[in-house]
């Protein structure tokens, strides 16, 4: 008994280094996993205070060429864009992290009150537009290409009418030809 008792320790005390090994390793590889996140949050994080702040002036830019308007409505559409770009940015690194993994079911609504803003910041422009005027058209050039396809078109009647006229003439030539062989019988030939 003494022999199995012993025995049992050994086992058990190599199965429990193996699984210590184990645990340690899976512990080493979690706490890496979440440096790694750390690192590509705060890189995240850092890229886009960057990109929000020479954003706002390439947006302001863009809409004002865009768009032609430079009033304050349009600052504040671009203040709502800016702030629904952060808010998505800031609820996706939350649940990159983990924080608030609830916030994917958020996501689709972020982005349509995104889209819902970049509507009205063109349904503000179409309000704000002044009524186009219509361009003189040269019409010469137009007429002379009319000319040319008008008179293609009556080159085209004449060529269909020769040939309508040819396959009349093809078809009474065939029925004649078929009437004189139609009482005519073909013979068999002999080999």
């Amino acid at each position: 008994m003494d022999e199995l008792f012993t025995s049992l320790l050994v086992i058990g005390t190599e199965f429990g280094i193996f699984v210590g090994i184990i645990l340690l390793i899976l512990i080493v590889l979690f706490f890496r996993r979440q440096k790694k996140e750390k690192k590509i949050a705060k890189t995240f994080a850092r890229d886009f205070k960057e990109f929000s702040s020479s954003r706002k002036g390439s947006l302001e830019d863009q809409v004002s060429e865009t768009f032609d308007m430079n009033d304050a409505g349009v600052a504040s559409h671009i203040e709502n864009i800016l702030s629904k770009e952060r808010s998505i940015c800031s609820n996706v690194l939350n649940i990159f992290t983990g924080k608030n993994k609830a916030l994917v079911l958020q996501l689709q609504d972020d982005l349509k009150e995104l889209s819902d803003v970049y509507h009205a910041l063109v349904v503000h422009h179409q309000n704000a537009a002044p009524e186009v005027v219509e361009a003189e058209v040269d019409t010469s050039k137009f007429e002379s290409q009319i000319t040319v396809l008008t008179d293609e078109n009556e080159r085209l009647k004449e060529d269909l009418k020769k040939a309508l006229e040819s396959i009349d003439y093809l078809q009474a030539q065939y029925t004649e030809l078929f009437k004189k062989t139609e009482g005519q019988s073909v013979e068999p030939s002999e080999d």
